[in-house]
């Protein structure tokens, strides 16, 4: 359920120790383009990790994004 995702930054920002910004592109124009520039579409949720785009929010996404948070944090280390 991707009401999970809102959650999920709150959450476990603080555990891993992540930055993160929300961007509604519903109501940012600006931020729909980017979204688009990126990924060819405006698909949400969408989740950038140093440039690899998460799409969705199923469990292999979710998995993804916990992938992509340990090897960022394993590069800053």
């Amino acid at each position: 359920d991707h009401r999970d995702l809102h959650s999920f930054p709150t959450r476990r920002s603080s555990d891993l120790g992540i930055a993160y910004t929300e961007i509604d592109v519903a109501n940012d124009p600006a931020g729909a383009a980017e979204l688009r520039r990126l990924t060819g579409r405006t698909a949400v949720p969408t989740i950038d990790i140093n440039g690899e785009m998460i799409v969705g929010w199923g469990p292999q996404a979710r998995q993804r994004v916990l992938d992509g948070i340990a090897r960022k944090k394993g590069q800053a280390g």
